[in-house]
């Protein structure tokens, strides 16, 4: 990638969006909020039960992403709303990751309704930041700066992983009482983390007026479009199987990657070997 390519504002803005919101998913969805759900938002409860509830959340946050993200495409299609839409999805992810940080001990039904509003933000965010791609760069460029988004938000999700790891296996060194405390503050700093990185691209990716069709019509153009794309498809027999075999495939990868740490502590894996796993994925 060119240096004049990384010197670009919009581009850099672009980019630290993902080094943002990444943190979140890897923090919080993938190693300390099934952590914590079990051992003490759900304390004393059964295993069994908190990933039943977990499964169960999670499962039904996809199935409504999945209804919704036909409107949220046609919308982000039209144009001229994108980056507003961005930013309040982000904002109520942000909230909701803050309010995991007071939820208190043995109150799973707050922490379940926040953290399904908290995907909620991420999902809905993430179309509108994809789409907002076309806006901070050249046709040419879009794989370079896809890849750099990508890039820089494992490497910064890891690095605060890593810092909130030490933090819950040292909470003394920061004046925490206890790795209970240290993760809630791991909570907070997920959502600090967010807002300021998510800053850059607030300011310096601009979006283009246009003019929106009515929000009832963006509906309706939205699984107009969608039942047209499954009928295109199928006369692509190839393509279609394709596109299972993806959907299948990548399903089992984000299964893996919301209950692997609720799994490995319900077969007696100690939190810190968990987290450890995940730094060396």
């Amino acid at each position: 990638m060119s240096l004049s390519l990384l010197k670009r504002k919009p581009v850099l803005g672009w980019a630290l969006y993902d080094w943002a919101n990444s943190a979140f998913a890897l923090t919080v969805v993938a190693t300390f909020y099934p952590l914590f759900l079990r051992s003490y938002w759900s304390s004393p409860e059964e295993a069994a039960d908190v990933t039943g509830r977990l499964a169960f959340t999670t499962a039904s946050a996809s199935l409504l992403v999945a209804f919704i993200a036909p409107v949220l495409g046609a919308i982000a299609d039209a144009g001229g709303a994108r980056k507003r839409f961005l930013i309040l999805f982000t904002l109520l992810a942000i909230a909701s990751t803050f309010g995991l940080y007071i939820v208190g001990e043995g109150q799973w039904p707050i922490a379940l309704g926040l953290y399904v509003i908290a995907l909620f933000g991420l999902y809905y965010a993430n179309t509108f930041y994809d789409s907002l791609l076309i806006n901070v760069t050249e046709p040419v460029n879009y794989e370079r700066v896809s890849a750099l988004g990508f890039g820089i938000g494992y490497f910064g999700s890891a690095m605060l992983l890593a810092f909130n790891t030490w933090m819950v296996a040292n909470p003394a060194a920061l004046g925490l009482a206890d790795a209970s405390e240290a993760i809630r503050f791991a909570f907070l700093l997920v959502a600090v983390w967010w807002a300021v990185f998510a800053i850059p691209l607030m300011l310096f990716v601009k979006e283009e007026r246009a003019e929106s069709p009515p929000f009832a019509q963006a509906v309706a153009n939205g699984y107009r479009t969608l039942i047209q794309t499954f009928r295109d498809v199928r006369q692509y027999r190839n393509l279609g199987t394709f596109l299972l075999a993806y959907w299948l495939y990548i399903d089992g990868v984000h299964t893996l990657i919301l209950m692997a740490t609720d799994f490995g502590g319900s077969l007696g894996f100690e939190a810190q070997e968990l987290v450890l796993a995940l730094l060396r994925r």
